[in-house]
Order: C-alpha cells, then structure tokens, then sequence
C-alpha cells in the first residue's frame, strides 16, 4: 500500500498547484488510497486471490482529480510537470 499511497500524493502534487489545500489533499489521499487498497486487498482476495495492483492509486486519484474547482484552493496546473513548475 505504501507504492499507491505515494503515487497519489505525487500525482496531487504533478496536477495541482503548490497551495496549502494541494498539501493537504495531497496527505489525506496517501491515506484513503492507503484504506482503498486495504479494502480492495481483501475483495480480490475473496474472489480468487488476484492482486488490485494500482487500482486503489486510480480510484483515489481520480476522486482528488475530480475535486478541482470544487474546493477551495484546489486548482489544476495549467501545465502539468512537476511541483516545483506548478506554481501557477
């Protein structure tokens, strides 16, 4: 869980802007993606074993992706690269 949990605080910090809001979703969703793979470990364990790989990284991610403009702060770099280009 510690692989996903990084990716989607690094994706938070590629497709958003350096803000106080970006930190914070960028921590809270390194915890839910943390949960999602909890939970998801157990469903596909129950269904035969298979692993959930990242799908825990791109359900969770998708969630922070979909909360820009909704929260305050929270605004998408208008050219995605890395978090020291994302100032603006």
């Amino acid at each position: 869980p510690a692989a996903t949990s990084a990716l989607t605080s690094m994706g938070v910090a590629v497709f958003f802007t350096n803000s106080v809001p970006t930190l914070i979703l960028s921590g809270c969703g390194a915890a839910v993606t943390a949960g999602t793979h909890a939970g998801f470990k157990e469903v596909f364990f129950t269904m035969g074993g298979a692993p959930c790989l990242t799908l825990p990284f791109c359900v969770t991610m998708t969630g922070c992706y979909l909360l820009a403009g909704r929260v305050p702060g929270l605004v998408l770099a208008s050219n995605p690269h890395s978090p020291e280009k994302n100032k603006e």
